[in-house]
């Protein structure tokens, strides 16, 4: 069993840093046997992958990270808990894969993504993660290990997706990937003048986008309140996308942290501003972006 000792343990806002012990094995059958906490990557909110007293071991999954089983034909897959969404970039999107939803960042693991049942971009096509999930598997409270599905145990498999990690730990994870033509998203963006605009343009962008996400200045107010940037996108076809395909980056790491100035109200004041008034009114602008990870689609 390889273990990581770590002094305090936190969650992706750094709200509350607690005391805490996380240990990582291969096997995460047997290291769930006697911990009461999963943890992957840590980049949920608040405190809902710390341990509820302090010194306490949880289970760190990222070890955990085999993939077991793929059709090509169908796109059907059967992983490890602790794979992560950027690995499943690395492997599966060469190969014309995609996950059919992704959140904000690629550092999540399966197990993350099936207990929070993750949204994406694409939410109002495709709902959230859990819509694609085809089976788990999971140590219960009583210690069993019991495989779910739709049809197979379905009470309990309705609740551990988005059940955030309540009903046991999630060992093995199933679902669908999605062909994608490219891995390129043809982007688009515009500017919008207040929060009824706002809404108007989201209505006649849902039909005819397969993505959407907004940037919207929520300290304006006034005739401006709302106001913000629409960015719209799609996969780019292959006659579009360039033929060397995007390189995957890997993880960077901020080595310290930042002060709560950073994020104060005149700085977020001040890079709204500059992303509302940076976009011409009334021009929609284009790009192609590489689809590593959803913030493509975020980056204005």
């Amino acid at each position: 069993m390889n273990g990581t000792v770590t002094p305090t343990l936190s969650g992706w806002g750094r709200a509350p840093v607690v005391p805490g012990r996380e240990v990582r094995s291969e096997d995460l059958a047997r290291l769930t046997l006697d911990r009461p906490l999963s943890r992957g990557l840590g980049r949920s909110y608040g405190d809902s992958s710390l341990p509820a007293r302090g010194d306490q071991e949880v289970a760190g999954s990222t070890l955990a990270d085999r993939i077991l089983a793929f059709n090509p034909q169908t796109g059907e897959i059967r992983a490890e808990a602790g794979l992560s969404l950027h690995d499943i970039y690395r492997v599966f999107l060469p190969q014309g894969f995609f996950t059919p939803v992704s959140p904000g960042t690629q550092f999540v693991t399966l197990g993350g993504m099936v207990a929070a049942d993750i949204h994406g971009k694409n939410h109002h096509r495709e709902g959230c993660f859990g819509a694609h999930v085809t089976s788990l598997t999971l140590r219960v409270a009583d210690g069993r290990v019991l495989t779910c599905s739709p049809t197979l145990e379905r009470d309990l498999f309705r609740a551990t997706i988005g059940g955030m990690g309540l009903t046991g730990h999630i060992l093995e994870v199933g679902f669908r990937l999605a062909r994608v033509p490219s891995p390129w998203i043809y982007r688009e963006s515009e500017r919008i003048d207040d929060i009824d605009q706002y809404i108007q343009a989201l209505k006649e962008a849902g039909p005819r986008w397969p993505m959407t996400v907004g940037w919207i200045d929520c300290l304006s107010g006034g005739k401006h309140m709302g106001r913000g940037t629409l960015i719209k996108g799609r996969w780019a076809e292959p006659s579009e996308a360039p033929a060397k395909p995007p390189r995957v980056k890997g993880r960077i790491s901020v080595p310290f942290n930042m002060p709560e100035f950073v994020l104060g109200r005149a700085t977020v004041r001040l890079m709204n501003t500059v992303n509302f008034w940076r976009h011409i009114p009334r021009v929609k602008r284009g790009k192609l972006l590489p689809h590593l990870s959803p913030i493509g689609l975020d980056v204005v």
